[in-house]
């Protein structure tokens, strides 16, 4: 009895696994706000996709927000950016010509979130913009459970900072880094230092050369050491070992980057990786098409990209 009680629970729990596991092929958004995980209710849904079609109508800024309950593709366990840029390009939210769209991706059960923007609205959601709402006014509510609150917040958050009226937000962030606030200065720096070295990393990951991660390093800490220790033994030693660590670098970055691409491209698909996505996001296909429920939502499919600009943030 006990061991038909253990195999009925272990299947269980692998129907539980394949029901919850959804593929960017399998998201079809009738909506603005779309949950595959039957936390919001139909009149919650209604409510913040009217938010958003207002929004679109008035601003022409389409936001789309996609609620799964965890990171998987074509089988396997996939990581946060790669599935948003796979859906934002699936979707193709937003105008061709303005790249105008905005994703926001929400995994519940891995209790992840993210914002994927559009090329067009990178100089107006930037990365710190974009974490900052994350973090200050959809965590506190997400860790609540209140899931329709967060999702609330995170919208009137959106509306608050595309409005020329009432850009609070944006302004707010500016004005935290031009008054000098230490914590917002440090922010900044580590969200530069980030995508600063993820783009030197996405192109040693593209490049078939390993040894070029030690000739960037070699001339960055020589260059650097020179400037303001000058021919020291100190510099000359420390300039070794950077190059050194240079050349490991690329030569595990080159290495992920073929086993990402042969993972996760399509056999067929000759494009491979974009640099600008750190050498493993490959492009998506089909179109977003749909229809209201009251919302105004008539389907987005204008072909917008995202250039890789957002944020991430757990709660």
């Amino acid at each position: 009895m006990q061991k038909l009680i253990l195999k009925i629970l272990f299947c269980s729990f692998l129907i539980s696994n394949f029901c919850f596991a959804i593929s960017v092929t399998d998201i079809n958004p009738t909506d603005y706000v779309t949950d595959y995980t039957n936390t919001l209710n139909s009149e919650q849904i209604l409510n913040l996709s009217k938010k958003l079609g207002e929004l679109e109508r008035a601003k022409d800024v389409p936001v789309a927000v996609v609620m799964i309950d965890k990171l998987e593709e074509n089988g396997r366990p996939d990581y946060i950016e790669h599935f948003a840029v796979m859906l934002f390009e699936k979707l193709k939210i937003g105008d061709a010509k303005t790249d105008n769209g905005l994703l926001w991706l929400i995994v519940k059960d891995e209790r992840m979130m993210r914002f994927e923007v559009g090329y067009g609205l990178e100089p107006l959601f930037t990365d710190g913009l974009t974490k900052l709402i994350q973090d200050k006014y959809v965590g506190p509510e997400f860790k609540a459970d209140k899931y329709y609150e967060g999702i609330n917040a995170g919208i009137d958050s959106v509306i608050k900072v595309v409005s020329e009226e009432e850009a609070s937000l944006a302004k707010g962030w500016d004005e935290d880094l031009t008054k000098g606030d230490l914590n917002g200065v440090i922010i900044f720096l580590f969200i530069v230092f980030v995508n600063l070295f993820g783009w030197i990393i996405s192109i040693l990951g593209r490049t078939k050369e390993w040894y070029l991660g030690g000739v960037l390093a070699f001339l960055g800490s020589a260059g650097i050491g020179y400037s303001f220790f000058g021919l020291v033994a100190g510099s000359v030693v420390a300039v070794i070992i950077i190059t050194i660590l240079g050349f490991v670098l690329d030569f595990f970055v080159s290495k992920n980057y073929k086993y990402w691409e042969s993972r996760l491209i399509d056999e067929g698909n000759k494009h491979g990786p974009d640099w600008w996505a750190g050498g493993t996001w490959g492009p998506g296909s089909s179109s977003w098409t749909g229809r209201s429920g009251g919302s105004g939502f008539g389907g987005f499919g204008g072909g917008g990209l995202s250039g890789g600009g957002g944020s991430n943030s757990s709660w």
